[in-house]
């Protein structure tokens, strides 16, 4: 298996850390076991379903998204699992993403996929992505960074599917 890094991703505005056990059993509780340290609207349900899909923590897991500027967990941005190879070959992920509310629209995301994708392009790994179509902010971040739209998402029609080359 291809291995990526565990430790934290720092940019400007955000770290990026590897969730590990004990957050991930609190991400899971019901409800969650909040960490004063954790944005008053985190996690999201998007987050909860994120990380539920962890079947052992590594660097394709869920990172949590730290705002620098406020020191909160704001969000989660991962891999849904490990590569696998695609019809052609190449090894494959599929990343997944968001923040609260609150932290949208401040460019943190915008620092926090491409910290993450310098990671899969050292590795030699196509990433892919969807989205709801009608989410415009997160195609134009995708699109921005690289990815295009590969057709409908075939395990979902309703969503497009987008995917980035090893860079």
């Amino acid at each position: 298996m291809i291995d990526l890094p565990t430790a934290a991703l720092r940019t400007e505005l955000v770290v990026l850390e590897t969730l590990d056990v004990d957050d991930i059993s609190d991400l899971l509780a019901d409800p969650p076991r909040r960490h004063e340290d954790w944005h008053s609207s985190f996690p999201r349900q998007d987050d909860r379903d994120g990380v539920g899909m962890v079947r052992e923590v590594s660097g394709w897991t869920s990172r949590g998204i730290r705002e620098r500027a406020g020191g909160l967990v704001v969000g989660t941005i991962g891999f849904f699992g490990p590569p696998e190879r695609s019809g052609d070959g190449v090894p494959e992920a599929e990343v997944g993403y968001g923040l609260v509310e609150e932290a949208r629209r401040r460019g943190l995301m915008s620092a926090a996929l491409p910290a993450l994708l310098a990671l899969t392009d050292a590795a030699g790994v196509r990433v892919r992505a969807h989205t709801e179509p009608d989410n415009a902010a997160s195609l134009a971040l995708l699109r921005r960074v690289g990815f295009a739209d590969h057709g409908p998402d075939p395990d979902d029609e309703d969503q497009p599917l987008l995917v980035r080359p090893v860079s």
